[in-house]
């Protein structure tokens, strides 16, 4: 199976937006945790 890119993904898993953004899983959940966020589809 072809691996696709990060950076030509729609959407990214917790562990791809860490790696991708620099910032922690630990604080992508707690930024995406919020019922109103508009990152979590």
């Amino acid at each position: 199976m072809k691996e696709i890119p990060i950076w030509e993904k729609s959407n990214l898993s917790l562990e791809e937006a860490a790696a991708y953004s620099g910032i922690g899983i630990n604080n992508l959940r707690d930024l995406t945790s919020h019922e109103n966020c508009r990152f979590v589809l």
